[in-house]
Parts: C-alpha cells; sequence; structure tokens
C-alpha cells in the first residue's frame, strides 16, 4: 500500500491489485482443496483394493441363509444387520462374516433384485405394448376387408333412395342434395351412402 502512495497509485490500479491477490488466494485454496480430494481418493481406493484381496468369497450356502435372513429380518427390523450376520454365521463354517460383509453383500442382493424386477417389468410391458398395436393391424385389416365388400341394397332401401332422388332435385346444389337425402334416410342409410355408392352415385349425379 505504501507503494502504492508513493506512486500515486488511482482508485482504479489499487481496486484491479486487491482483485488479483483475492483471486490469487482462491486459485490457491481451490488447488488445494483439489489435492486433498485426489489424496482421499487415492487412500480410499487403496483401502478397498485392500479389503477386496482380502475378500473370503461368499459360498453357495452363505448365500442362501443370508438371503433367508433378508426375508426374516426386513428393513426396519431392530438390529437387522447384527441379526443377518449371526444368522449366517449359523451355518457353522470357518469363515465369520461381520455385519459389515453382509451389509455390503445385502445391498449387492437388493440391487440384483431391483434390477431384475425393473428389467422383467420393462419386458412385459414391450409385450402389450406389442399386444396391443397387433390388436390394432387386425381391427385396421378388418375394417379395410369390410370396405372393399360391395354394398348390397334390400329393395326397401332402393325404394327410401329413390324417393329422396325424387324429393330432391339434381338441380340443387350437389353437396346440400346429398346432405338432405343423407338426413332423409337416416344414419344407417348414411353409413350406405358414404361407403360403397359412389360409383352409383356418379351415375345419377
Amino acid at each position: 500500500m505504501e507503494r502504492l502512495k508513493q506512486n500515486n497509485a488511482t482508485a482504479e490500479e489499487v481496486t484491479a491489485l486487491l482483485n488479483q491477490a483475492v483471486n490469487g488466494a482462491e486459485a490457491m485454496r481451490a488447488e488445494m482443496e483439489a489435492k486433498k480430494q485426489a489424496q482421499f481418493a487415492a487412500v480410499k481406493k487403496a483401502n478397498e483394493d485392500a479389503s477386496a484381496a482380502n475378500e473370503v468369497p461368499w459360498t453357495k450356502e452363505e448365500m442362501e441363509m443370508l438371503i433367508k435372513a433378508m426375508k426374516k429380518y426386513p428393513a426396519g427390523s431392530q438390529r437387522r444387520w447384527p441379526c443377518l450376520g449371526e444368522y449366517v454365521n449359523t451355518l457353522g463354517l470357518t469363515t465369520t462374516r461381520t455385519k459389515e460383509e453382509c451389509i455390503d453383500k445385502a445391498k449387492a442382493i437388493t440391487k440384483k433384485q431391483h434390477e431384475e424386477i425393473k428389467k422383467k417389468a420393462q419386458e412385459e410391458d414391450a409385450k402389450k405394448i406389442a399386444a396391443k398395436l397387433e390388436a390394432i393391424k387386425r381391427q385396421e385389416e378388418e375394417a379395410a376387408k369390410l370396405a372393399a365388400m360391395p354394398v348390397v341394397w334390400s329393395s326397401g332401401e332402393d325404394r327410401a333412395l329413390t324417393r329422396a332422388l325424387i324429393t330432391f332435385k339434381a338441380s340443387m346444389n350437389k353437396i346440400e342434395r346429398w346432405e338432405c337425402i343423407a338426413e332423409q334416410l337416416g344414419l344407417g342409410m348414411l353409413n350406405i351412402v358414404l361407403t360403397g355408392t359412389d360409383g352409383f352415385f356418379n351415375n345419377i349425379g
């Protein structure tokens, strides 16, 4: 600061130098924190590797006992984890499973079970979707077949259409004329008018 005063530094220069000092301190602190985290991660990994190297593989019998224990002592049970270890160790094997080992293995089993349930649900959803799509396809095919079938008019329907044609003259607007004819024939006849008589209509105008 004395040097700045002697050099008659401006307020802007003082502010810039102070910001530079602050930024430098923050950068140094961030670098130290990063090194600390890296060292922590390295130690953790080394411990995990050492633990894995010393871990005794679980036998089939131990896995079966642990699964039974997990059902007997579900989540929320008092002293669940110690009980799991005690239950597994009733096998009397040379290896005594600790609470921590049981916790890790139980979590791994639960995770695998959840993944299997999720996978099964996804497969069932895919089957349901495929079945729905197949049903829609069949319905569309049936509808196409019905649409392609020739429409057979009864004698009564013929007479009703003839009367409507006489009532509503060809001099009318074509769209309005067929709307009136369809209305007079009724909704059932309207379906026939719309689906099977294009050629007939074209011939009579």
